[in-house]
């Protein structure tokens, strides 16, 4: 029988990609939460409700008709993604899995998004009535994507360029990208700390660069993006009066370390 249905010993209703599979009145089709999947021939049997942001798609297919390079988890704008080695060499493959996240990250995320700015950058990329990381969307940036990078790979520093996290921009299927790469070999603690600071530091004219994008495009967004270099963005995060998003900082940190001063420690660490 189908390797979708399983067989004696494997009856259990959640298959390919975890999605759960419905026999219920001979429906035999995959939720997929924004929209069924008949798994007999790979195909929905509803438009892509985020169709009318991708015109030269067909609305009824799978993540752009790519499913080794991309994917759609349930129609969210927000993507964590795991970067992670299958072996115990330097040279192992590394395959980005659309799967379940660190619980280190995880943590990380909602304690961020407990936060003033943590929660508006999270609601941002999520349509009304979703929620994640503990987070309502809000749908203010849902025309763009939030793509969290997870890494927990053998030469993670190859990747993460000797960093803790990187913050960047990129146009991926004529959609702007807000990538956040993360080390997931850190702490809980550490990611929260690199979480903001990347967001912060490097995110803080996060509206400035969207905006451009909408109105110019990926080089006007770029532009305003670069205009500031990382180094004075680093500079900002120490200094008695920040200039750029170092104020962002120290507002998110106090609001972390109030609530959960065991945090504090992580925080003057890398000040």
């Amino acid at each position: 029988q189908p390797y979708y249905i399983g067989d004696d010993n494997n009856n259990q209703p959640f298959k390919y990609n975890g999605k759960e599979y419905e026999t219920m009145l001979s429906w035999n089709m995959t939720d997929y939460g924004a929209r069924w999947q008949d798994p007999a021939i790979g195909r929905f049997s509803t438009i892509d409700p985020h169709s009318e942001k991708y015109y030269n798609i067909s609305p009824y297919a799978y993540c752009g008709n790519n499913p080794v390079n991309a994917y759609d988890e349930m129609g969210l704008d927000i993507y964590p993604v795991i970067f992670k080695s299958g072996a115990d060499n330097d040279d192992s493959e590394v395959i980005g899995k659309s799967y379940w996240s660190f619980v280190t990250f995880i943590n990380a995320m909602t304690i961020f998004g407990q936060t003033t700015y943590g929660n508006d950058f999270i609601a941002g990329f999520l349509e009304h009535g979703q929620s994640q990381y503990g987070v309502k969307g809000s749908g203010k940036y849902s025309d763009c994507r939030l793509y969290l990078q997870e890494y927990k790979v053998n030469n993670n520093y190859y990747y993460m360029n000797d960093n803790n996290g990187r913050f960047s921009i990129d146009e991926i299927d004529g959609k702007l990208n807000i990538i956040l790469k993360l080390d997931c070999y850190q702490t809980t603690d550490e990611l929260v700390e690199t979480i903001t600071h990347e967001c912060t530091l490097h995110g803080y004219n996060l509206e400035k660069i969207i905006e451009a994008y909408r109105n110019e495009g990926i080089e006007s967004a770029r532009s305003v993006f670069n205009k500031t270099s990382e180094e004075l963005e680093h500079l900002d995060k120490s200094i008695t009066s920040p200039v750029f998003g170092g104020a962002l900082y120290k507002k998110t940190e106090k609001e972390i370390t109030d609530k959960h001063p065991e945090l504090e420690a992580i925080f003057k660490e890398r000040k």
